[in-house]
């Protein structure tokens, strides 16, 4: 299956596990949109940071998640 031009919203894309998942699915071509806390740091995603679009939310917090 090809990712290419596919949407997928990733939550916790800053961590270990899901900045490795968000830059190999951005790689793949995907159109990637994180949630992301406000104090995120790019660290983990590198390159790909700029290349995902980023929604500041928290999962726990549903206001956040309505805006």
């Amino acid at each position: 299956m090809t990712l290419a031009g596919r949407r997928v919203f990733l939550t916790g894309g800053t961590g270990f596990i899901g900045a490795a998942l968000a830059r190999r699915l951005i790689g793949d071509g995907a159109d990637v949109h994180l949630l992301v806390r406000g104090t995120s740091s790019p660290e983990r995603l590198g390159p790909a940071w700029k290349r995902a679009a980023r929604h500041v939310g928290d999962i726990n917090d549903e206001p956040s998640l309505a805006a």
